[in-house]
């Protein structure tokens, strides 16, 4: 089926255990997620493409680069910036999709497998990366990047449960904390 004034209409996906389906409804309706059914409903926008990710990702890579070499702003300071840079590296390297909720709970990308993934971008040597307990749930996999010297490299990239695994626990404030070391050797 094709739309034409796409901004007029609400995209919804329906992302089941065993599959994708695609709803779509008017302004002004709304879909109810059925967890007993392992349904989870995902408000969407407009897909942005491949092309316009990578361009995103160029400026966002450029605009950091200038943060800090013109501005003399630490990488780490630029947290956002970096946070969604990386969002925009995994949705390319996993052939994916961002999720169009914006703050969407639990993951940032669906790759091109159907997986949900977490991604966890620091400028960060040392340290750690915090998962939140409250939304491990609605994720597949996580991505864990760092920034170093103007590129994002890997650190890990597989399942939550084995992040989260290999992490400390803070049952005060409901965060796993996956220490940046014990992340490389998961890998």
């Amino acid at each position: 089926m094709q739309y034409t004034g796409l901004a007029s209409i609400q995209t919804y996906a329906v992302n089941a255990i065993q599959g994708a389906v695609v709803a779509t409804s008017w302004p002004g309706t709304s879909f109810k997620s059925a967890p007993a059914l392992g349904v989870m409903l995902l408000r969407v926008r407009a897909v942005i493409s491949r092309e316009k990710i990578k361009i995103l990702y160029d400026k966002y890579l450029e605009l950091i680069d200038l943060e800090i070499r013109e501005f003399g702003v630490k990488p780490t300071e630029v947290r956002h910036l970096i946070g969604r840079l990386g969002e925009f590296y995994c949705a390319l390297e996993t052939n994916g999709a961002l999720s169009h909720t914006v703050n969407q709970h639990g993951f940032d990308v669906v790759a091109s497998t159907g997986r949900r993934i977490s991604v966890k971008t620091t400028a960060q040597i040392t340290g750690f990366v915090p998962i939140s307990a409250s939304t491990v749930d609605k994720a597949d996999d996580v991505m864990i990047l760092q920034y170093a010297e103007g590129a994002l490299n890997i650190v890990y990239y597989g399942e939550i449960s084995k992040a989260t695994e290999a992490a400390r626990f803070y049952d005060n404030v409901g965060k796993y904390e996956l220490d940046i070391s014990k992340a490389r050797k998961l890998a």
